[in-house]
């Protein structure tokens, strides 16, 4: 029995319009039975986690080494546009490991398999991962785009760059991040000054810091962390974003990272460089196309997984696990 985990963003967690699909709808469960069918006996767990930084994965896998002992990793890294937000549990008084029935794991997230779904999605107390767009949409109000645009004369960096395409919100995710912020609130005991300064610190982050040196530098520290904590569990692993990688040309990345993170057998197609999105955009091969494969806004439907399982992952993952058991 191969057991295998996958951990990713919203992508991985698998839903649309803010309703999740069945294991078997998401890539990790359409993983499952391509591994099936093809005569290679898994078990699959599901920990995607919807609008949460990278900065946790490195204690995230090791808490799932711990649970399941699993023989491979699979992983859909989050990009750099996310804010992290924690309220410390010495000013709250709330210790998510004095909770009754307290689970490394499970009281922080959701955790789904073909048998069992344990947890809950944003299970994790007076902590809050918000993509930079929000944090100034939110911080804006309802005319974001001609706030932003008023207020940026010159070069702005690539969270303003996409309010002056696309910026607005749909209903659903501007209801999403009000009630993540209506938590935070609470957290800071209702206190109105207290919530305004914390509102000016996402969206000075996610404005005037956003792809700067200390940004892409603390992002890529973190991606290595990743990768050595994998191999240090010597366990098999293949990475793969869903999003075009804004730092690829960087300085930081080129002159520092990319010798030690770009390794070919780390990542899917054997290049970093790879993303869902462009993929995606390829397959689709025009715009109209390119739409109707979306179930929402950003996410995709479950038939195009499928496809990106049967061309790509599945026949890698297969790869992988091969070559752990050719070692045995």
């Amino acid at each position: 029995m191969n057991k295998i985990v996958c951990l990713g963003t919203s992508h991985t967690f698998g839903g649309a319009e803010g309703v999740p699909y069945s294991f078997d709808q998401g890539w990790p469960g359409q993983l499952s039975s391509y591994l099936q069918k093809n005569n290679v006996d898994n078990y699959i767990f599901n920990g995607g986690e919807s609008s949460f930084s990278s900065f946790f994965y490195p204690t995230k896998i090791l808490n799932f080494y711990k649970e399941y002992k699993p023989d491979m990793f699979v992983i859909e890294v989050p990009d750099t546009d996310k804010v992290d937000v924690e309220i410390s549990s010495h000013i709250t008084g709330t210790y998510i490991n004095k909770q009754e029935n307290y689970h490394p794991i499970y009281s922080r997230q959701r955790v789904l398999t073909k048998n069992w779904e344990r947890g809950q999605q944003y299970g994790w107390p007076n902590r809050k991962s918000l993509s930079k767009q929000e944090c100034v949409d939110f911080y804006h109000g309802s005319d974001t785009k001609a706030s932003v645009r008023d207020f940026f004369k010159g070069k702005t960096t690539w969270t303003v760059e996409s309010f002056y395409k696309s910026a607005n919100l749909s209903d659903h995710e501007r209801d999403n991040v009000k009630k993540k912020f209506d938590e935070l609130y609470k957290a800071l005991g209702s206190n109105d000054e207290q919530f305004k300064n914390m509102l000016i610190y996402c969206y000075f982050y996610s404005v005037f810091m956003d792809m700067s040196d200390m940004d892409i530098s603390l992002y890529l520290a973190n991606m290595m962390n990743i990768i050595n904590t994998l191999k240090s569990l010597d366990v098999k692993f293949l990475l793969f974003t869903h999003c075009p990688k804004l730092y690829y040309d960087n300085h930081i990345f080129k002159d520092t990272y990319e010798s030690f993170i770009n390794k070919k057998n780390y990542w899917l197609n054997e290049t970093m460089d790879w993303n869902f999105i462009e993929w995606a955009k390829q397959q689709a091969g025009d715009k109209k196309t390119f739409d109707e494969m979306h179930s929402d806004k950003i996410h995709f439907k479950p038939e195009v997984y499928t496809t990106f399982i049967n061309q790509l992952l599945g026949p890698q993952v297969t790869n992988k696990l091969k070559e752990k058991q050719n070692a045995y």
